[in-house]
């Protein structure tokens, strides 16, 4: 996976959930170098806002929503947050 800024996924939103460590953050931290609008997601808040901080301070734009997704009413809240965040999931289709 490069590591370099390509814009190819300019205008495009992301949502990506357990991105507050490991793979789940390099996968974030890679898509907002590519130019995508990143919703990051995990159970670890403070972990969270570091992934978003990173992002924010290289240009980029993320937002955050900390939910356990073992939770019926985080996951419905996460899910309504992402349809607002105009489907995040514009990647995934």
């Amino acid at each position: 996976m490069s590591t370099t800024s390509q814009d190819s996924l300019k205008g495009q939103r992301a949502l990506v959930t357990g991105a507050t460590s490991g793979i789940g953050r390099a996968v974030a931290l890679q898509l907002a170098r590519d130019g995508a609008e990143v919703l990051v997601h995990g159970r670890d808040a403070a972990r969270g806002a570091d992934t978003v901080e990173t992002i924010r301070h290289s240009g980029g734009k993320a937002g955050l929503v900390a939910a356990d997704l073992t939770d019926a009413e985080r996951t419905h809240h996460l899910a309504a947050l992402a349809k607002i965040h105009r489907s995040a999931t514009e990647l995934l289709e």
